[in-house]
């Protein structure tokens, strides 16, 4: 995005939180389920999960939306920080400022759509 790797940005963000595991993801986006996670209307997809190799073991989920020619994606989380019960041990990370990121909705179709034809 901008010439910067999503996993950077994500990296970059969860460094507030700790230096050991930020950014420990690797992309999951099964070819498979591509169009119908991707494309609006949609619930929601996980773009990386652990580097473990288990992608049940960490993952980051985000919604995805689309209004006025835009898509979205927004509502970053990872389920295994998002109890704020447990900030005082450092195990709650808010993504709530994580930025939205903001396509434009034919370009974002026709992205998809070659990248399934490839």
């Amino acid at each position: 995005m901008d010439g910067e790797r999503l996993l950077d940005r994500l990296a970059a963000f969860e460094a507030r939180y700790t230096d050991r595991i930020a950014g420990a993801y690797v992309p999951h986006l099964p070819v498979s389920s591509t169009r119908k996670n991707l494309l609006p209307p949609s619930d929601g997809f996980v773009p990386y999960a652990c580097d473990c190799g288990e992608w049940q073991c960490w993952f980051i989920t985000c919604n995805i939306s689309a209004d006025y020619g835009f898509v979205r994606w927004h509502g970053w989380s990872n389920p295994y920080r998002g109890d704020k019960s447990k900030a005082d041990q450092g195990l709650y990370w808010s993504y709530r400022d994580f930025p939205d990121l903001n396509f434009d909705q034919e370009a974002y179709k026709a992205t998809i759509e070659a990248a399934l034809k490839a």
